[in-house]
């Protein structure tokens, strides 16, 4: 079977997307997993042991986020979801500084 240019490069332009929401949501869930680890807050009065956790969710948020521009093809089910997991993870992050100001400033 041949296939015309068009649509090999229909093919490879939804094979992208699809690799590329994969990827989104694979940053995504790693950095909701670093936060998981913070969230809580369990008996934490040193924040220098989480610092290296905030800073990867964050930059996972940051790369996530930028992707996600790039996402012109994405179903809206696939859009929904990742700018769900977008909204989950800068809220975990956001709760996480806070309950560290809290705690610096208890200290």
């Amino acid at each position: 079977m041949s296939y015309s240019a068009e649509a090999k490069l229909h093919e490879l332009r939804n094979k992208t997307n699809r690799e590329l929401v994969s990827l989104i949501g694979n940053k995504l869930n790693h950095g909701l997993a670093s936060v998981r680890v913070l969230d809580s807050g369990d008996g934490v009065d040193d924040w220098e042991w989480a610092e290296p956790y905030v800073a990867g969710a964050e930059a996972a948020w940051a790369e996530a986020t930028r992707w996600m521009t790039l996402l012109a093809d994405a179903t809206p089910y696939e859009r929904r979801r990742l700018e769900f997991k977008c909204t989950q993870l800068r809220a975990a992050l956001d709760r996480v500084h806070a309950l560290e100001t809290r705690v610096r400033a208890a200290c």
